[in-house]
């Protein structure tokens, strides 16, 4: 009878050592994935960062922590005259150039979207 029990036992642990590998292997790969995105999205950031203080030098663009440590590794490298830790992609990358915001044309013809006075409303 003990030996049954055993075997039981041994049988029941096994079953919850491969649920828990199984578990343990989508965290995983879910915290892998996560990490490629957040190095994806800081590098994104870190070349829209760059573009905006090449368009507006004067401006540090910083707009919450990490862009502060953006902004302090850059004045860290220049200082140091070290290039910079990520690459520009090419000017003739795939993507369409951004439009510019023109503020005469943009209040002339007012914003898209949003209603405006005693305009009729259609719901």
């Amino acid at each position: 009878m003990a030996a049954i029990e055993y075997i039981k036992t041994t049988q029941n642990q096994e079953r919850g050592l491969m649920n828990e590998c199984n578990r343990l292997r989508d965290a995983s790969d879910y915290a892998r994935d996560a990490q490629s995105t957040i190095k994806n999205l800081q590098t994104e950031i870190a070349v829209m960062q760059e573009r905006l203080r090449l368009v507006e030098p004067g401006n540090p663009h910083i707009y919450g922590a990490y862009t502060s440590e953006i902004s302090q590794a850059h004045a860290q490298a220049q200082a140091n005259g070290q290039p910079r830790q990520f690459s520009l992609p090419s000017m003739n990358a795939v993507p369409p150039p951004p439009q510019h915001y023109n503020a005469s044309t943009t209040a002339a013809q007012g914003m898209q979207g949003v209603e405006y006075g005693n305009a009729p409303r259609h719901h």
